[in-house]
């Protein structure tokens, strides 16, 4: 592929006396276009198929960019967070987080596990956070960071529930004068509850448990 490209030539008077041409061969710059935009293209596929929010943000918490593939997902719209700062658009309790994580991915370069909860319309979400610093391309630039923010609501309460079903087996189990134990066959332990011992007439964790 090639690119044409012409130019008058002119007389003293400004009359046209001749044509100034040159080509251009630009397969190379095209292959190279074409190469860019397919994984840009394959890059925005990966990224909408994620349910995972991703931010852009820098050391002092500007929000700088966001992709998100539903826009309900979001606590706020963009023209609201977009260039401002997560303390400036979030509550203070998520805000601490976000920039507690930040400044930890700024010493170490990465951070994860750090968690928060948002209020929505529908409910609370909680969200857990992986936050990666970026390489700058100027030493002077502001520390720039990828947050990617994994909403592990249905988590959250899977441990509630399970927390709440082992309450009330205990308020059974203490109702009913019931003792509890476990035995671990593979590693040959097993454990007795405080009621086990007491029934037996021990105190409880008075000797260790075998077979």
């Amino acid at each position: 592929e090639v690119s044409l490209y012409a130019s008058n030539i002119l007389n003293d008077t400004g009359d046209v006396v001749g044509y100034l041409g040159l080509v251009q061969d630009i397969s190379e710059l095209k292959a190279s276009q074409l190469a860019l935009e397919t994984a840009r293209n394959e890059l925005k596929a990966t990224f909408d198929a994620l349910p995972d929010l991703l931010f852009e943000v820098d050391l002092n918490g500007v929000i700088l960019s966001y992709h998100s593939a539903e826009a309900d997902h979001l606590y706020v719209t963009p023209d609201v967070f977009l260039n401002k700062t997560v303390e400036a658009v979030l509550p203070e309790k998520p805000a601490i987080v976000i920039m507690t994580a930040l400044h930890n991915a700024h010493k170490s370069g990465q951070s994860f596990g750090l968690q928060y909860a948002l209020d929505f319309e529908d409910g609370r979400r909680y969200y857990e956070l992986s936050v990666s610093r970026k390489t700058p391309l100027d030493v002077t630039e502001t520390p720039r960071f990828v947050v990617l923010a994994r909403d592990i609501s249905l988590r959250k309460r899977q441990e509630r529930q399970l927390a709440e079903k082992d309450q009330r087996l205990n308020l059974i189990l203490e109702a009913s004068n019931i003792g509890q134990w476990d035995w671990d066959i593979v590693n040959d332990v097993m454990l007795w509850d405080a009621r086990s011992y007491t029934m037996l007439g021990f105190k409880e964790n008075a000797f260790k448990v075998s077979f």
